[in-house]
Formats: structure tokens, sequence, C-alpha cells
């Protein structure tokens, strides 16, 4: 009868462990995907961007992959894209959104 109390006390001296891993893996994942609106003319538009690291940015649309970003780290005017559904002005405007919200300026 011990090993079946010492089984439990175990298991419930580790649920405190388990819910902080599981709080800082969701907090690591919230980090890494972010939503963005940018103006594109007169309107308004909406993506979701999930961090790849190495500056590399996936862009979605409505739930859907629609290219990748990546930011130069020594030009922040120049990025480069891969497979990007994106004209110029958009591509820039979603750029401009990413440096926003990470933080980084343009001046640098």
């Amino acid at each position: 009868m011990n090993s079946g109390q010492d089984l439990w006390q175990e298991i419930t001296a580790a649920i405190p462990r388990l819910k902080k891993n599981n709080s800082e893996s969701l907090k690591q994942y919230n980090m890494e995907q972010f939503r963005i609106e940018v103006a594109i003319g007169d309107h308004g538009k909406f993506y979701d961007i999930r961090a790849l690291g190495n500056a590399r940015y996936e862009i979605s649309e409505n739930g859907e992959i629609i290219g990748t970003i990546i930011l130069d780290g020594r030009n922040h005017t120049h990025c480069e894209s891969q497979g990007c559904e994106l004209d110029l002005p958009a591509l820039h405007a979603i750029r401009e959104g990413i440096q926003a919200h990470e933080g980084l300026s343009q001046a640098e």
C-alpha cells in the first residue's frame, strides 16, 4: 500500500511543475505568433505572422499561408520574400508591421 501512496504523492508533486512548463510553452508559442493590421491603399488587412527564427516570418491570411518574409538585420528598409502572393506595397507594409511588433527601429 505504501507504493500506491508514494506514487500518488509523486504525481501530485509533479502537477505544479507540469502546469508551469505548459504555461511557459504557451507563452513562448504566443510570442512566436502574432497578428498585425496593415494599411494597403485605402483598406486595412489582417495577417497572422509566425516567427520562424533567423529573421524569417511566415505570413498567413485567413488561415492560409501566403508566403515568407526575411528581414535584413543590417538594413531595416530591405527584406526578401519567398513564395509570396503579395505585391511590393503590401510586402513593405507587412515588413513595417513586423518591425513595429518586434520593436525594431528603422533608424538603427
